[in-house]
Formats: structure tokens, C-alpha cells, sequence
């Protein structure tokens, strides 16, 4: 943390000297290093199993563990909690049932909602979400952009492979003509039966 710290001021004073943000004055910069710093770099994971577990165990749990309730008698819940006015102090509350479950009732999400969820410019249904993202921060409306236009198979294969499908492969002059499509037969059982007899005839 003081290696950190020296850095961040480091690049501050260097900011202030290229006038890119306000100088504070020099006793503003001298004070910073008066305090202790909390700085907390948690080592990265080594594999995205590590990621998934860390990841459920705050998306998927429930507003108070079982192991912080301490005591349950007929009237009253008594459980754990820190009080973080006194430095994450572990101390013990006792609320009446009916308290409890209101607290409790306050982390049930409404209906259709769910734990991780995504909307807005972020939401997956949105359009080029990065473009949205850039016109908002500067200020400008998002223009909805349009749908690329639908190509048929042959002129995809004409512009990017260099292959003409109705090209006679013979000549290499004539054009071929669709004249008839044959469907792919359905999977009923009188079809299948009489589709195996009629290559048995065959």
C-alpha cells in the first residue's frame, strides 16, 4: 500500500505540473502520506472455475447464512451481525420474529427480477451497445442502426468465393435453371413404410 501510494502521488504531481488537473498546494500533496492508505490487490484467479465460484457465492446467496443465526425461541431471532461504526466489531442482535422476517422480506426480489440481470445500454437486446455507450457520454442521441441487409446464398457465393452456382459446369457458358425442388419426405411411419417399399420394388 505505501508503494502504491507513492505512486498515485507521484502521478498527481505530475498531472499538476503539466496543469492538467487544479494544484491543491503543496501541503494538499504532503498530507496524503499523513494517512494510512487502504489498499487491498486481491490476487487474480488462476482459472475461470475460481471465477465462477467466487461469483455464486454472492449471486446466489440468501440474505443471512444459517450460521449467523444464533439463537430462535418462540418470539424472538437472535444473530450475528458487524457494526462497522466500530471497525467491523462482531456483535449479536436480538429482534422480535416479526422484525426479522420484515428485514428478511426487504432482500426478496419482485416479480420477473432476477439477481444478475442487464439492461439499459448493457442489456444483450441492445443495439451495438458500444456506440449507445459512446452517444451518451458525449451528449448525442442514439441513432438506432440498421439492419444489414439480407444477401441470397448465390450472391454470397459469387462475391466471396468466386463461384457462380448456376454456371453449367460442362460449358462454363451455359446457365443452369431451377425447375423443381424435391422436399425432403416427412418422418411419419406411413411414409417410412411405404418409402422401404418402394426402394425394395426398386
Amino acid at each position: 500500500k505505501k508503494v502504491y501510494r507513492a505512486k498515485f502521488v507521484s502521478a498527481l504531481r505530475k498531472l499538476v505540473r503539466q496543469k492538467k488537473v487544479n494544484d491543491q498546494g503543496k501541503m494538499f500533496i504532503d498530507d496524503l502520506f499523513k494517512k494510512e492508505w487502504v489498499v487491498y490487490a486481491k490476487k487474480p484467479f488462476n482459472n475461470s472455475k475460481g471465477v465462477m465460484e467466487y461469483i455464486g457465492r454472492y449471486s446466489h446467496k440468501v440474505a443471512i447464512s444459517n450460521h449467523r443465526i444464533r439463537n430462535i425461541t418462540g418470539t424472538e431471532v437472535s444473530f450475528s451481525y458487524k457494526d462497522y461504526r466500530e471497525e467491523g466489531k462482531k456483535k449479536v442482535m436480538t429482534i422480535t420474529g416479526e422484525e426479522f422476517l420484515r428485514r428478511f422480506s426487504l432482500h426478496i426480489l419482485p416479480k420477473a427480477f432476477v439477481k444478475i440481470r442487464h439492461f439499459g445500454i448493457f442489456s444483450s437486446r441492445a443495439v451495438n451497445r458500444l456506440h449507445a455507450t459512446k452517444c451518451i457520454m458525449l451528449g448525442q442521441p442514439v441513432t438506432k442502426r440498421e439492419k444489414p441487409e439480407k444477401k441470397n446464398w448465390k450472391l454470397i457465393c459469387i462475391e466471396e468465393l468466386n463461384f457462380d452456382p448456376d454456371q453449367c459446369p460442362c460449358c462454363k457458358k451455359g446457365r443452369m435453371v431451377t425447375k423443381e425442388f424435391i422436399e425432403k419426405p416427412k418422418r411419419g411411419p406411413a411414409v417410412i413404410s411405404s418409402w422401404n417399399k418402394l426402394q425394395v420394388t426398386n
